[in-house]
């Protein structure tokens, strides 16, 4: 069935493969996170880590995070991975315990209960099984509910006609409603009388719209809103019977009426009064449960999520499907037990709420599945405000990747978010700033430190404002930093422009006003001074060397020489000097070059030193100026730095005085300031802006890495007994922090306003995006949605919005390309639409529009043309167009600009076959379909005269397609709407049958994939002495959780030792709840389930490098001494090289 047989390597096998070489028509494939989810599906406030704190806890997919609240503020503390799609997660409570426990139910049924060990900083097991379930299917909505008293009972709607019910920690039996695993943490039981067995109750309530657990009740009591088979609503309400396990058939307090047929929502009251809230799209009804009710009635909508501030039951916040929140009062009567009336006010909007927590008094956390998920404040009179935010991508419903300036830094553009609420994110691989402490200071220009001669380590700040320039000394033997009012004989009254310890333990500061000798200490004093006639507008200094200039286009060099300033010349230009470095860029402490930069003319030179002659000079074309100048060494290659005021950095190499091989790169949309760092144990680059970067050397290659802060004005490094990092400065603080060496993918938003971003594509001649996006509007008396869609143009390098075209009523874009049209001498852009009948619903049809990109980067429409149906897909092909018009492939014949409108686009329907052709991919000649229903299939184009399309093998299994990609010649990929991805192959021969595609790999990723791009993230560095190839077999995909993962062809050598490798660490590495990785990642879509196979896991291979040595061993060992493990021929340093060289590679 898997159409190859897997192979394990033998023991005494050799690595004599490169990680990076070409993998020609392979079936096998590396696929691996690079960003994980961002959506939070679940927020609940708890004790987890800290018995004397609450955190927040989140679930994204297969993540749990906890947050603790620091001020206004959440901080990530603690988070870990599980082999499973968390479908449902709460609070639980274990006896005798000081913290709280968690209870999680996954997507395929399983769970486990999971509690937090303090001593090992580690997560354990204290509970696991999957519940049995006769005869019963997987219930359509899961549910779970924590009763009790105590919330020490767990009750889920995970089947059909069930419930099942779960002890937060069960008895030493064995469990008869479920297969149990044994875990670490079962060695601390409850005393006897506290826990019991799972088990499950037979019920006639088929379909449960919504469940929650009651308070005041004495035994565990919940209530269920479910619908029968005539589609009428219900609520009623279940008391379980623990001992005799089944529910009270004859219970008193039991309660049943009938619900609206909009019920969706059951909230259980808190308070002495206790009951429940039943909510409707368009009314909300209190039930006392004793025969009384209250009703209000809202403007239609459809809440999504719940939270009642404080224990009293009197208020409770709501949010909706449109982001807004509301506070619905249950009003008392006179006695105050009795409530009497319910009102609801609006208080403000945020994303899509999944879920509502009181983290406080007075910050609520507002969790989304759908974009950022955000802590709210509440002030006075319960006006809200946005504090802090936890970021998301999700949902990613298309992105595009581009090199803008082809030296190899790749830029991902997402379309993120949904409804009103859509952005766009820059996407791009980096490294992150740990903030640890901020200091607020306005106005910060520059960041110097200044260095204690007796120990090496930096004794004080020297912050330069707009206005003066203050000091921050460092107490000799304290971690005390304090400021100074006045250190030595520093001039703080000015601001300073460059200041440096010299060798020699004194300090050169150079102001406005003159140049500054003085004594290295708090208390010392001047030793020298020298004035211009003129005041200094650039200055820099490195140890003894200094170079200033004053006046129109003069530079003047000095020296500190015997404790004087000695001037050695100066130099006299056409043109004012906009920028100086004197950095050295030999291993001795003397610059043998200074860099000039200027505001006009031949604007960059290299001089020598000390002659001050012109070695090397440069004019940068369309009048850009140098900001800032940097020399540096980077992998014993010497560069000259250039910042520009668009943002851009112009770099050279040096070589014998003479400037060469320039390159430009884009960094962000403002100037920046470049100083040098040591990143991983090698020197960098920190470009601060408003988009930082580090950049670094590999393989004698630079590669630019995000980082991710935002509009940052200077950096340096900071090593003293305070702090050992580096300090960066806003225009309101300096922080204090550090650069983790781990890379990974850094984001940052730019607003769509109140629009969606739906489709992407990137114009490569304007250098210009093409975004399309929408906006919905609801009735609020019936809730019928009105779509409103834009086409809008912005400029790739800074984002800026230039241009909206807009679309007909009701019409959205569905689908974009760029194709080069030979007879137009031009790239065009194509854009398919959705257009819905207003008065009918279900009858759909669209447009193509071709649009012209004139030398401006002004867009002019050729034509727009209806289609019969919606354009779903569509891609470049046979120097034109071919697009999925509902279920037909439809060809761009020609192009007739001379035709009236409407008739210049020339579409041929060229193949009929589909049911709904969601997706397509074109290679050559091939076409691949990936259909709602009818799974893939492959069509063939003749281009002989007039092209005719022919299907020439297909996929016979009913898979329901979302996306399709082409991987090699004869290597198709598929993801399906159960979260699977499928490989297949086209095989030809005799006797094969070449009509059928061949199914030759299966993977469940557990997420939806709504888009595959062929690309990197990130440059991959070129070894030129190992010849290594760059992989050109890579894909980056996107999901609607957020995520971002990359799908790599492999050999199939590299295929079987890394499924060694990752049987070993399955073997060794800890399991989380006990889930197993086997279940997880095996092929489901409800018909049948299979093994993975011709997958590996990236995700569990990059677990390797955070184990502790002793586990990396067990791997290479074979995963111990008692496991059936192969033993892998190599060391550990290896491995590890070679599992690093993977996770570069994205």
């Amino acid at each position: 069935m898997h159409g190859t047989e897997r192979r394990v390597l033998p023991k005494k096998a050799s690595i004599s493969f490169s990680f990076l070489k070409k993998s020609f028509m392979s079936i096998y494939n590396y696929i691996a996170t690079a960003q994980p989810a961002t959506a939070i599906q679940k927020a609940i406030k708890a004790n987890f880590i800290d018995p004397e704190r609450d955190d927040l806890v989140v679930s994204k997919e297969t993540c749990i995070e906890i947050y603790k609240v620091a001020g206004d503020s959440l901080v990530l503390t603690y988070n870990f991975d599980l082999y499973g799609r968390i479908e449902a997660v709460d609070v639980c409570q274990l006896p005798d315990r000081a913290t709280c426990s968690l209870f999680i139910l996954t997507d395929q049924g399983q769970y486990c209960t999971l509690s937090y060990n303090a001593a090992t900083n580690a997560i354990i097991t204290e509970n696991s099984g999957s519940p049995i379930a006769p005869s019963a299917r997987q219930a359509d909505n899961l549910f779970i509910a924590v009763a009790g008293r105590n919330r020490e009972v767990i009750v889920s709607s995970s089947y059909t006609a069930l419930l099942h019910v779960y002890p937060a920690l069960p008895s030493l039996s064995s469990s008869l409603g479920s297969r149990s695993s044994s875990s670490k943490g079962k060695g601390k039981m409850a005393p006897a009388g506290q826990s019991f067995d799972p088990f499950y109750i037979k019920i006639n309530e088929l379909l449960i719209l919504s469940m929650t657990a009651l308070y005041n009740h004495e035994q565990p009591t919940i209530a269920i809103l479910y619908a029968d088979e005539k589609e009428t609503r219900y609520i009623k309400t279940y008391t379980l019977n623990i001992k005799g396990k089944d529910i009270f058939q004859k219970d008193s307090a039991s309660f049943q009426v009938t619900a609206r047929s909009s019920d969706h929502m059951l909230v259980a009251v808190p308070g002495a009064h206790g009951g429940i809230l039943a909510i409707s799209d368009r009314i909300i009804t209190y039930y006392d449960l004793k025969g009384g009710s209250r009703t209000t009635s809202i403007n239609f909508t459809v809440m999504t999520a719940h939270e009642f501030i404080g224990s009293d039951g009197k208020r409770c916040l709501l949010g909706d499907f449109a982001g807004n929140l509301y506070l619905l009062s249950l009003n008392m009567g006179n006695n105050g037990n009795s409530v009497q009336s319910l009102s609801m006010n609006i208080l403000g909007s945020v994303s899509r709420p999944t879920s509502i927590v009181q983290l406080t008094d007075r910050l609520i956390f507002c969790s989304s599945a759908q974009g950022d998920s955000s802590l709210i404040k509440l002030g006075p009179n319960l006006a809200m405000s946005i504090v802090d935010e936890i970021p998301s991508l999700a949902p990613v419903t298309d992105f595009c990747l581009y090199d803008l300036d082809k030296h190899g830094r790749q830029t991902m553009v997402c379309c993120s978010g949904a409804d009103n609420n859509g952005s766009l994110r820059i996407v791009q691989g980096g490294v992150d700033f740990v903030q640890e402490v901020e200091l607020p200071i306005k106005w910060v220009k520059k960041v110097f430190t200044l260095r204690d001669s007796t120990n090496g380590l930096d004794n004080a700040l020297v912050v330069a404002t707009v206005f003066n320039t203050r000091v921050f000394h460092v107490r000799a033997g304290t971690d005390v930093i304090e400021e100074m009012s006045e250190f030595g004989a520093l001039e703080l009254r000015e601001t300073t422009l460059a200041i440096e310890s010299t060798s020699d333990g004194s300090v050169v500061q150079i102001t406005p006003s003159g140049i500054h000798l003085v004594m290295g200490k708090s208390d010392g004093a001047k030793l020298d001074e020298w004035k211009p006639n003129e005041v200094i507008t650039v200055a820099t200094v490195h140890d003894a060397q200094i170079a200033i200039s004053s006046g129109l286009g003069v530079v003047h060099y000095l020296e500190v020489m015997h404790g004087r300033l000695v001037h050695k010349g100066s130099k006299h230009f056409d043109h004012e000097i906009s920028c100086l470095d004197i950095s050295p860029l030999n291993e001795q402490k003397q610059s043998e070059f200074l860099a000039v930069g200027f505001w006009g003319g031949e604007t960059v030179h290299l001089l020598n030193l000390p002659s001050l002659m012109v070695t090397s000079k440069d004019t940068l074309a369309d009048g850009r100026i140098p900001h800032t100048a940097l020399l540096s060494k980077l992998e014993n290659v010497d560069y000259l730095f250039l910042t520009l005021g668009d943002g851009q950095i112009v770099y050279y190499q040096i070589n014998s005085g003479s400037l060469h091989n320039r390159k430009e790169i884009t960094l962000g949309t403002q100037t920046a300031s470049l100083h040098t760092l040591i990143h991983n144990g090698a020197r960098c680059i920190f470009a601060a802006s408003d988009r930082p970067t580090i950049i670094t050397s590999e393989a004698k290659q630079l590669n630019f890495s995000a980082v991710n802060a935002k509009e940052l004005r200077s950096c340096n490094r900071f090593n003293s007994t305070v702090h050992n990092g580096v300090v960066v400065s806003t225009d309101r603080a300096l922080i204090f922090g550090y650069i983790n060496p781990i890379r990974k993918l850094n984001f940052t938003k730019i607003s769509l306003g109140n629009q969606m971003g739906r489709r992407i594509v990137y114009h490569e001649s304007s250098k210009t995006l093409v975004v399309g996006t929408s906006n919905v509007q609801r009735n609020p008396d019936d809730g019928f949605e009105k779509f409103t869609g834009w086409i809008r143009i912005f400029d790739a390098r800074t984002l800026q919005d230039m241009k909206t075209h807009n679309l007909l009523e009701n019409e959205v874009v569905e689908s974009m390309t760029t194709a080069y049209i030979p007879e137009l001498e031009s790239e065009l852009v194509f854009i398919g639409t959705a257009i819905t009948d207003p008065n009918d619903k279900d009858q759909l049809t669209g447009r193509v529009l071709a649009f012209q990109v004139l030398s401006n980067s002004i867009y002019k429409l050729i034509d727009a043309v209806p289609t019969p149906n919606v354009v779903y897909s569509m891609k470049p092909f046979f120097n034109s167009v071919v697009m999925s018009i509902g279920g037909h492939l439809y060809y761009l014949d020609k192009i007739k600009i001379d035709d009236d409108p409407g008739k210049r686009l020339q579409l041929v329907p060229k193949h009929h076959g589909n049911a709904i052709a969601l997706s397509i991919d074109t290679k050559n000649d091939m076409i691949l379909v990936g259909d709602m229903v009818q799974s893939m299939s492959l069509i063939k184009a003749d281009n002989g005269g007039d092209v005719t399309f022919q299907r020439v093998a297909r996929d016979y299994n009913p898979e329901y397609m979302h996306t399709v990609k082409i991987l090699e010649d004869n290597i198709y990929l598929g993801a399906e709407v159960c979260y699977n991805l499928f490989t297949m192959r086209r095989r030809t021969g005799d006797n094969v049958d070449s009509k059928q595609l061949e199914l030759v790999g299966e993977f469940h990723l557990g997420d939806q994939i709504n888009c595959i791009k062929q690309g990197a993230l990130v440059e991959r560095a070129r070894n030129i002495d190992d010849k290594r190839k760059i992989i050109d077999t890579q894909f980056v995909y996107a999901t609607a959780s957020g995520a971002i993962g990359v799908i790599t062809s492999l050999a199939q050598d590299q295929y079987d030792f890394l499924l060694s490798v990752q049987q070993n660490i399955l073997k060794v590495a800890p399991r989380v709840g006990d889930l197993d990785h086997r279940t997880w990642r095996m092929f489901n879509n409800s018909i049948r389930k299979s093994d993975a196979h011709n997958f590996i896991d990236g995700d569990v291979i990059e677990k390797f490098l955070k184990l502790t040595r002793t586990q990396k061993e067990k791997v290479i060992n074979g995963g111990g001494d008692l496991a059936e493990g192969i033993s892998l021929p190599c060391t550990v340093e290896k491995l590890e090289s070679i599992i690093r060289e993977l996770g570069n590679n994205r």
